[in-house]
């Protein structure tokens, strides 16, 4: 999961016609799988074949949860329709699991499928993981990227922990699903105390916190609506049963706005596919890859895979010093002012000293010179003075020293330099090379 020149390849097709062949061949051999390639290209159909749990009872909880949907048909529209981009990711990978197809709802449940949820409990993403749960399982956590709320990433980690609540519970999918609700040891108790009681120990009869006793006849009644659509007021918004998004590997960090540009989707889209990441560009260490609608992932595939492409930027993590400015910091990497803005999120161009910027750059080794500057001769270079120079900043954008600046160019102390003034410096060949 958990730098070079940006070349991406585009596995995610070939990643997902493995998945479709494995997946058509697990329904030939499977009762109730469904199979993908079937001659009805509906998301919903397979995934009600693919249902294994039992029909709720007839109480009072389910039914008044099933009310509720039934009441409020443009909610269950609305948080289905903003499911669609995750829905067949989850199906296939329960799938594969031979877990219960229901289970790709309880994200309407957990967080009516948006990716950014989050809970008082610090629960967070499409499956509300806590953090003790994102490490106890391997979900990536830190100020870059947040596995909890990659669709990828969180639901791997959330089957994973439900298939083990489900083995410790003996293969009873109710109480495993409680457990992922209220935590093992509330359910293990509950179980315990009925048990010293001579009372049942299934989920109807254990005494679990109210939010629990709600949850799972919530789960029940919205699957039970799920499996009889068209016949008790529900419509369900139409989903093509194949994949939403191809994964591109990156190969290295990438601009997300600027990978929205090249894949010709709109910069929400993109953010909502990868929401783990929480900075304008991809983590230093990864995930390198970035889901992108199916139909456009070849594009930014195509377009970054010619190594000349201008927007194979490298990204630069840059820490302010004392005395530094963003006209200081523009010019020393050869980007703008309002580059390093859109980079940062900046409102204006006020920056604190020891933070952290994201600059965008051709070069991760020496910066390229501007083009205000031109060889004198083999010893010297002339810089002709730009808005914004001053000699901190030029003598460390050249690597000499202010005294060095001044005793060349007979500069007085207490003089300050005029935009287009020519400053003549004698440089190390490496950089002098550079201005050639």
């Amino acid at each position: 999961m958990k730098k070079t020149k940006n070349i991406l390849i585009p596995i995610g097709y070939f990643l997902a016609f493995l998945v479709i062949s494995s997946c058509s061949h697990a329904a030939s051999n499977t009762k109730n799988t469904g199979n993908t390639h079937s001659g009805i290209d509906n998301f919903w159909h397979e995934l009600r074949n693919e249902f294994q749990l039992p029909p709720p009872p007839n109480n009072y909880r389910v039914r008044m949860h099933r009310k509720w949907y039934q009441r409020h048909p443009d909610y269950l529209e609305r948080v289905l329709t903003r499911a669609k981009p995750y829905l067949w990711h989850i199906r296939i990978a329960l799938l594969n699991r031979g877990m219960p197809g229901e289970i790709a709802l309880l994200p309407v449940v957990e967080s009516a499928f948006d990716p950014y949820a989050n809970s008082p409990s610090k629960a967070a993403g499409l499956w509300q993981i806590i953090p003790a749960t994102a490490k106890r399982f391997d979900l990536r956590h830190d100020s870059w990227y947040d596995g909890r709320r990659d669709v990828i990433d969180s639901t791997r980690a959330a089957l994973d922990y439900l298939e083990k609540l489900h083995r410790r519970f003996n293969g009873d999918w109710l109480l495993a699903l409680a457990a992922y609700n209220s935590g093992e040891g509330t359910v293990s108790r509950a179980i315990k105390k009925n048990k010293r009681r001579g009372k049942p120990t299934d989920f109807w009869h254990l005494k679990l916190p109210k939010e629990t006793r709600d949850y799972i006849p919530g789960f029940l009644a919205l699957s039970s609506l799920v499996s009889k659509t068209g016949t008790e007021g529900i419509e369900l918004p139409e989903i093509p049963n194949r994949p939403y998004f191809d994964v591109v590997n990156t190969k290295g960090r990438i601009n997300l706005a600027r990978a929205a540009q090249l894949a010709e989707i709109p910069f929400e889209e993109l953010h909502q596919l990868n929401a783990g990441f929480r900075k304008p560009t991809t983590p230093p260490s990864g995930p390198h890859r970035l889901l992108i609608p199916f139909e456009q992932s070849g594009k930014l595939a195509i377009t970054l895979e010619d190594s000349s492409n201008e927007a194979t930027l490298y990204w630069i993590d840059h820490k302010v010093s004392k005395g530094e400015t963003l006209g200081h910091i523009a010019m020393y990497y050869n980007t703008s002012i309002r580059a390093i803005r859109e980079a940062n999120k900046l409102s204006n161009n006020l920056i604190r000293v020891n933070k952290t910027l994201t600059i965008p750059a051709y070069d991760t080794t020496t910066p390229p010179a501007p083009s205000n500057i031109s060889a004198i001769d083999n010893e010297s270079v002339e810089h002709i003075v730009i808005n914004g120079d001053t000699l901190w900043g030029l003598a460390r954008f050249y690597k000499v020293s202010i005294a060095d600046l001044r005793r060349w160019n007979d500069l007085p102390r207490g003089r300050h330099l005029r935009p287009g003034q020519r400053l003549k410096l004698f440089l190390e060949e490496d950089l002098a090379l550079r201005s050639s």
